[in-house]
């Protein structure tokens, strides 16, 4: 083992010398093996690194006898003529210097590559091994060959891209900072093993050759609002930058398989630089959270998401092919190419078009929710019902983080499957929006392309910023559901009456009367495990609600049929709300109308020319209506309902004044109207008898 200058090692086998007497000798071949330590002292290749074998024949550093790159391994193998052409032998020493296809790691303020070498060993035409490594884990040439490991990948990555299109970069090491400053990348001691770092770096530099971002420069940090101290418009482009350096950094690593290589903290998907206390992962919300359009940590993210999510079926080629045509120079300019080139509607289109191409809008907008840029929904919360009350829509602003929001908006309101926009509603300036009544009755009312009414419907919120303009983003989108609810008559007869009351209710014993108070219920698409109570309403608003009964949905939102009666109460047509228990606010209107019939009942016995009216009733009058009975030869008879429409009126006779039977002129006032029938009572006891009916109410 021989000691170098500067602490460089070398191991140098070398061939026994020949006779004297024997031939010429054939060439001399030197192999080896270049090496360098990571951060944890492990040896790993220096690959492709740049070697030359040297003949120290006594000029300055020698004379190249013959030069290549290593292999993927970090071998070498050359080979030089074992004489001088004066005949005397060689004396052969190997130098790697940490340069090679697209970089070079110069020492600061000096045009000196840094290299390592081993001591001359004399040429004999035997195979000579020798194997380089730098001194010193901790030693800047250690260090200078860690950093060209790293840009080994990113070089090759940036050849993959574009060939021919990125020259190479020159490398100062060590210096006060880490950055990317007039073609050059400045890398402090402290990152000597930092791959993600170097390589978002070489992110910069292969960004501006490429013009796929503008060099802003400044100061910045993943996780911050950069408009907070550059302002928006240097903020939003800072945050591109720094934003798409990381990502092309993490990306290349990626698709040149550095995992592989079990380089500490190297080829995985987060972001880390121990000195700034960095461990972000760019494909989870693992390590920070983004903050908005104006923060690298959201460009990078929404990056990988067009890389990587499978409902985009992008891909890193197609995303870099958009970037290298379009030369966006903000997050806002760069979404609208790429959600195109991935087949999506981008947020810049109003227009329905392609429902398919509408539907991956919608999840690109999902996917990147999180990043904080664009608006979020945040009431109602998940799934929503439609209810008939115009409900308070709130969402959280998105744009460069609070100095910034986003300012303007509008709500979209797409079927389910976004073949039609259903309503848009006017330009919103704020975070929250009830609709009118009559925007809201329009939406209810809309219909899709197929003319139906949309069960579910896709909600969107889209908003722009401003100085400078960014956007449109869009909200992921939340469904809401039209409730299904049917209500029906429970009666054979489809008649429809308050529960029996006095006369009526002994006919019922006795199967004597018509109609139920009973009515069968189904539903589907309600909140689901939620107390909900019929109410029957009055569209005149001349009487109070009526909650007729109380039903519970199940975990899938569902009401299973069931047959439950509804209370006392005046007959009319009645509107059928489905309500929240808890929030009354939250109705559906059932379609149908709830057809209350009022019902009369009386019994009578007869005797020769007379008749005797034993008991007389019903149910259905208006609160404090009258009921009456007027018989053709004995005047008439009243009685005043209740509160409930239930009423009962007094005993009395009718004369049938030799007739053998007399005509009864029924009446009852109802809600709307006045029901009236014309009734036979016979003589005749054989003919009878106690006697039900409905009325038809007469407006």
């Amino acid at each position: 083992m021989t000691v170098l200058a500067g602490g460089i090692c070398a191991l140098a086998l070398a061939g026994a010398g020949e006779p004297a007497s024997a031939a010429p000798p054939g060439p001399t071949v030197v192999a080896g093996t270049v090496t360098y330590q990571d951060k944890a002292g492990t040896a790993h290749p220096a690959r492709r690194s740049f070697v030359e074998l040297r003949d120290a024949d006594g000029s300055p550093d020698g004379t190249v006898v013959a030069s290549g790159f290593t292999s993927a391994t970090g071998t070498y193998r050359l080979s030089a003529s074992t004489r001088r052409t004066d005949g005397t032998a060689r004396q052969l020493f190997v130098r790697s210097s940490a340069r090679a296809l697209g970089y070079h790691v110069y020492e600061p303020g000096t045009s000196r590559v840094y290299r390592i070498g081993s001591t001359p060993v004399k040429a004999t035409g035997a195979a000579q091994t020798v194997n380089l490594k730098p001194a010193g884990r901790n030693s800047n040439h250690n260090g200078a060959f860690a950093i060209a490991d790293a840009l080994t990948s990113g070089a090759a990555f940036a050849r993959t891209v574009a060939w021919g299109k990125v020259p190479d970069v020159r490398v100062s090491f060590p210096e006060s900072a880490t950055n990317y400053r007039a073609n050059r990348i400045n890398v402090m001691a402290a990152d000597r093993f930092d791959w993600d770092v170097i390589l978002h770096e070489y992110g910069h530099h292969m960004a501006q050759k490429l013009q796929i971002a503008p060099s802003v420069g400044g100061s910045h940090a993943l996780f911050t609002n950069l408009s907070v101290t550059h302002g928006k418009d240097v903020g939003v482009r800072l945050a591109w930058s720094e934003g798409l350096a990381t990502w092309l950094s993490i990306t290349a690593q990626r698709q040149q398989g550095v995992a592989a290589l079990q380089v500490p903290n190297a080829g995985d998907t987060r972001y880390d630089d121990p000195e700034k206390n960095y461990r972000a992962d760019i494909a989870s919300a693992v390590g920070g959270t983004a903050k908005g359009e104006d923060d690298e940590a959201a460009v990078a993210r929404t990056l990988w998401q067009f890389e990587n999510n499978p409902a985009f079926a992008m891909g890193r080629t197609a995303l870099l092919t958009q970037l290298l045509s379009a030369k966006p120079t903000t997050l806002s300019v760069a979404l609208p190419g790429l959600m195109t080139a991935a087949g999506a509607r981008p947020f810049t289109d109003t227009a329905a078009g392609d429902p398919a191409a509408a539907a991956k809008g919608s999840e690109i907008a999902c996917a990147i929710d999180d990043f904080a840029f664009s608006p979020a929904l945040t009431r109602p919360a998940g799934d929503a019902i439609l209810y008939a009350e115009p409900p308070e829509l709130a969402w959280t602003a998105g744009g460069a983080g609070p100095g910034n929001p986003l300012e303007m908006f509008v709500v979209e309101f797409w079927d389910e499957n976004f073949t039609t926009v259903l309503y848009t509603s006017p330009p919103i300036a704020g975070t929250q929006w009830t609709p009118s009544r009559t925007q809201w009755e329009e939406l209810l009312n809309a219909t899709d392309n197929a003319g139906a009414k949309a069960d579910r419907i896709q909600v969107i919120v889209s908003g722009t910023g401003s100085s400078p303009t960014t956007g449109p983003y869009n909200s992921c989108a939340q469904r809401q559901l039209r409730p299904h609810v049917t209500i029906t008559p429970a009666a054979t007869d489809g008649r429809l009456r308050p529960p029996a009351y006095g006369t009526c209710a002994s006919f019922e014993a006795n199967g004597g009367i018509g109609g139920s108070p009973g009515l069968t219920v189904s539903g589907t698409r309600l909140r689901p495990n939620t107390d909900y109570e019929l109410v029957l309403h009055r569209a005149q608003e001349d009487h109070a609600d009526v909650q007729a009964f109380s039903l519970t949905t199940d975990a899938a939102g569902a009401i299973k049929t069931v047959t439950k009666e509804i209370p006392a109460m005046p007959a009319g047509d009645w509107q059928q709300r489905l309500r929240e228990r808890h929030d009354p606010g939250k109705y559906v209107v059932v379609e149908g109308i709830a057809d209350v019939l009022p019902w009369i009942c009386w019994e009578a016995t007869a005797a020769r020319d007379l008749i005797t009216i034993t008991s007389w009733g019903g149910m259905g009058a208006a609160p404090s209506g009258t009921a009456a009975i007027e018989w053709t030869f004995n005047g008439r008879h009243t009685a005043t309902a209740d509160a409930d429409g239930n009423y009962s009126g007094l005993p009395h006779q009718t004369t049938c004044n030799g007739q053998g039977a007399v005509v009864g002129y029924f009446t009852v006032e109802t809600l709307d109207g006045t029901g009236a029938l014309y009734r036979s009572a016979f003589c005749s006891a054989a003919r009878g008898g106690p006697q039900a009916s409905f009325l038809e109410p007469t407006p």
